[in-house]
């Protein structure tokens, strides 16, 4: 049973929570360069490209005069992390750029518990118990590591967990609209890291155990159009980028690091 709520409005008090964490996490923020993965991340989202691909020769590129053409789809390489943190150092240039990309990992962290506060006070009706969840989460060591060093789990962790807070939504009150902007976060999620993917077995669970297979209706063609249609347009990121990098490397060359063969095979290495 869920327990008694407060009179106060959990918009504001998300909105709290939110500065609260953000303020602790800048106050623990990494104040420039990094290490490992970190500082392949601000090298990417400095420079707008791939690590990886910024180490060929401009005669192995089909012409491109647009931005972002060295920017990969490989398991490894996170395309709209990159442009989005690349354009927010562009519109930013008087501030240090390696702070501004750790900065993005800190706000959108705070963000995630934010909306992890309002998904957990739906279902608990519960001010103290939601609050309390969500602070051990933002102080958890794993996700404050993440919170304040430049990495692409934040801002994915935000995309997926609001796409699961408005799938819930549609799910309670039936609108079609929250069920559209939750396939469109969830193309955005896949356009930063295709762990979003993972959540397609989930929701087959779900709607397994739900019994909503043994309901023809919820699941009619006509009825997963615009949800389908949506989730291309939030993916049409990595889409666009895939289509380009096929411009220039053969689809063996592309698709073996989007299915992440090189872990695979380190994996079998290992093992062996």
């Amino acid at each position: 049973m869920p327990m008694k709520t407060s009179s106060a409005n959990p918009r504001w008090v998300s909105l709290i929570l939110f500065v609260l964490v953000l303020s602790f996490y800048l106050y623990t923020l990494l104040p420039s360069l990094a290490w490992v993965d970190g500082m392949k991340h601000q090298q990417e989202v400095i420079s707008g490209q791939s690590l990886t691909l910024a180490e060929f020769p401009d005669s192995l590129f089909a012409s491109d005069p647009f931005p972002f053409a060295r920017l990969g789809v490989a398991a490894w390489d996170h395309p709209l992390y990159v442009i989005v943190g690349h354009t927010i150092i562009q519109l930013l240039p008087g501030v240090d750029s390696l702070w501004l990309v750790n900065l993005f990992s800190a706000v959108s962290g705070a963000a995630t518990i934010a909306v992890f506060f309002r998904l957990c006070h739906v279902h608990t009706q519960s001010l103290a118990a939601s609050l309390v969840a969500s602070l051990f989460l933002a102080v958890s060591h794993t996700y404050w590591f993440h919170a304040v060093t430049p990495e692409t789990y934040q801002p994915f962790s935000f995309l997926l967990l609001s796409s699961v807070y408005l799938f819930d939504k549609h799910e309670r009150t039936g609108q079609k609209s929250a069920l559209i902007a939750s396939l469109f976060v969830l193309g955005l999620a896949g356009s930063i890291h295709l762990l979003t993917f993972f959540a397609f077995p989930s929701a087959a669970l779900y709607f397994l155990i739900s019994g909503r297979l043994r309901r023809p209706g919820d699941i009619h063609p006509r009825r997963l159009v615009a949800p389908g249609l949506a989730f291309l347009a939030g993916f049409s990121v990595y889409l666009i980028q895939l289509f380009r990098m096929l411009r220039t490397f053969p689809i063996a060359m592309v698709m073996g690091p989007v299915a992440g063969s090189f872990f695979v095979r380190d994996a079998l290495v290992t093992t062996t």
